[in-house]
């Protein structure tokens, strides 16, 4: 436990600064709009990828420009609902309560979650079961699973995270709505797919989840799950399951600049750059 408090100290610190900058943006933006002619998009950072390739092709025949912000599902989420922006990036569905509140999502890709470990890990393959027993903290080393004899250290996203959601729920990774994540004795939290990235990257012993399309096969691998690898065939067919919807979001009745950028998305152009990227199309999905 003592082990644990100071991982999560030690990489808090260094992501303190950040997200102290992350809240002034958005206060900021809270009391000004960025210059005439730029659409705030703000939210998901495992859509943030995807969105960045959207808007330079968009903006290739469209004079439109784009900000955005990669601040996390929820946040982009009540940044639609409070008016702080006219687009939302998000990797989980919307409560009833946020419908309500009259944020409309659109589903526009779907994506495919690894689970990763640092490329020097031998494993290559675990069970759905051992990943529930690791991710719930009841697995804490290596050699129980096949590896070598070190402690396992688990890389999760921020509760609130889209990823994080998505992970829990096919996972099987909540109890009395209790996330089991937060069990794990080694336990490293970080804000946005980079950051779980970063941790995997530089640390043998750690395990984590994330969007399929950062994994660089460097310093990162997937595994496969139940002998069921993440590849482009498997996740098309339907093999793979550990997938996340991505959705735009738009205040109820938003129109304008905004509704034409998300109809564009949507459109077959739009969905042909979705599957340019990598990530799967709705045509394809639905």
């Amino acid at each position: 436990m003592r082990i644990r408090r100071v991982l999560l100290a030690r990489y808090r610190v260094r992501l303190i600064l950040p997200r102290l900058l992350i809240c002034s943006l958005i206060g900021l933006l809270a009391c000004q709009r960025p210059e005439t002619g730029s659409i705030d998009i703000i939210g998901s950072t495992t859509v943030t990828p995807l969105m960045e390739h959207l808007v330079a092709v968009y903006s290739e025949t469209h004079e439109q420009r784009f900000l955005i912000q990669s601040l996390g599902s929820t946040t982009g989420i009540n940044a639609v609902r409070d008016g702080q922006t006219p687009i939302g990036m998000s990797s989980r569905k919307l409560t009833q309560e946020e419908m309500d509140a009259g944020v409309v999502a659109y589903h526009i890709a779907t994506e495919a979650l690894a689970v990763a470990v640092n490329i020097h890990n031998p494993i290559n393959n675990l069970s759905q079961d051992q990943l529930i027993s690791i991710f719930s903290g009841q697995t804490r080393n290596w050699n129980d699973v096949g590896g070598v004899e070190r402690p396992i250290v688990v890389v999760s996203r921020e509760a609130g995270s889209g990823a994080r959601t998505t992970f829990e729920s096919l996972m099987h990774l909540v109890r009395n709505k209790e996330s089991l994540i937060d069990s794990a004795p080694l336990l490293i939290i970080g804000d946005g797919t980079g950051q779980v990235r970063a941790n995997v990257a530089s640390r043998f012993e750690s395990i984590g989840y994330m969007s399929l399309t950062v994994i660089d096969n460097i310093n990162v691998k997937s595994i496969s799950i139940d002998d069921v690898a993440p590849s482009a065939e498997n996740i098309q067919n339907g093999q793979y399951t550990l997938q996340e919807p991505l959705f735009l979001l738009l205040r109820e009745g938003e129109s304008g600049a905004s509704k034409d950028f998300v109809d564009w998305v949507l459109s077959p152009e739009g969905q042909n750059e979705v599957s340019r990227f990598g990530s799967i199309t709705v045509l394809h999905h639905e």
